[in-house]
């Protein structure tokens, strides 16, 4: 006799609530190559991809406020490049953590 209710499909999630970050250095570094920003390792992967979304929209807006403007201010570049640099700093370090998990 067939189940009537089939069993929940097994979790194919590639990041679950026990994730956490490894460590991620980006960035500028100092003049003995010393790096100024990192991720630290054992953020829990929620809070760091939370962040990192929040910095990406971040960048959108200076972006928007950039091109809106159509002026030379070159502190808004360079705030961008910071705020996507770190988004992308934290989505590699849920990830590399997430791969090291697996392995």
């Amino acid at each position: 006799m067939d189940k009537l209710i089939p069993d929940p499909p097994a979790s194919n999630a590639f990041i679950d609530a026990n994730h956490t970050t490894l460590e991620k250095v980006f960035g500028v570094r100092d003049a003995n190559y010393q790096a100024l920003f990192q991720v630290p390792a054992g953020v829990k992967a929620e809070d760091a991809l939370t962040q990192a979304s929040h910095l990406l929209n971040c960048a959108y807006e200076t972006t928007f406020e950039l091109t809106d403007t159509q002026q030379d201010r070159p502190g808004l570049v360079g705030s961008i490049l910071q705020l996507v640099s770190s988004a992308q700093a934290l989505v590699d370090a849920v990830l590399e953590g997430a791969q090291g998990r697996r392995a």
